[in-house]
């Protein structure tokens, strides 16, 4: 199998969102981001608040795989975030009412997380306003299916959704990059036979090479003194 094409298919269901998730950004709602290691995220989370301008904000994320030097500096990923993003939007960041969740170390523990910070500011059954969910590009999928079925076991409906991606395009010449796209379709893979609503399917044959494949990408980076694990793939 050609690497460069089967990791050109699984980015392209990595960044293929449903149209339902893709409504003009209403302002005045409400934001969730998932936090990650990631300078265009960070910054991305002020300019849309410049944009958007939510009433509540809220991000979540405390030390995980992605946390990358953050996890060295002992900064987690939420504060990170919010961080970086009032210092290039001060003033739209000061007029969001802000609810931080230093907690979660997975995506399913930061849906948990976030949907018990939205229930705080009164976002119960069903909304009246968009929710907009901001992730990493190539976790956009995973991320938001994730929400969305953590929001709906908790009664929660929102007028509509708007998944935000992050503006990082992914290198199919860094090994870091080839060794999410893999990792996020194996998740995926995971949360499809576990009955998560929307998944998109993935044929066997790239499910079969990705697993395959980042066994082969980890020992490279092994090699490079970098660490990742996929020991944690039984939990979203």
């Amino acid at each position: 199998m050609n690497m460069e094409a089967m990791l050109r298919r699984g980015l392209v269901i990595l960044t293929t969102y449903p149209p339902a998730y893709n409504a003009p950004i209403v302002p005045g709602g409400a934001m969730a981001v998932f936090g990650r290691y990631s300078a265009d995220l960070a910054v991305m989370v002020g300019e849309i608040c410049n944009q958007a301008r939510p009433k509540h904000l809220v991000v979540s994320g405390h030390k995980g795989k992605d946390s990358g030097l953050l996890a060295t500096w002992g900064v987690p990923e939420a504060h990170y975030i919010v961080s970086v993003a009032a210092q290039r939007n001060r003033y739209a960041m000061s007029q969001v009412e802000l609810a931080i969740d230093l907690q979660a170390i997975n995506g399913l523990e930061n849906a948990r997380n976030m949907t018990r910070l939205l229930g705080d500011f009164g976002y119960t059954q069903v909304v009246d306003a968009q929710l907009l969910v901001v992730a990493h590009s190539t976790q956009m999928v995973r991320l938001g299916a994730t929400l969305n079925g953590v929001l709906s076991d908790a009664g929660i409906a929102f007028t509509s959704v708007r998944w935000v991606p992050s503006s990082y395009r992914p290198s199919l010449a860094r090994l870091q990059d080839q060794r999410e796209i893999c990792f996020e379709l194996l998740k995926l893979a995971e949360m499809e036979k576990a009955g998560w609503n929307d998944v998109p399917p993935i044929e066997a044959e790239l499910l079969e090479w990705a697993a395959q494949y980042i066994e082969v990408v980890e020992a490279d980076l092994a090699n490079l003194d970098l660490t990742f694990s996929t020991a944690g793939l039984s939990s979203f």
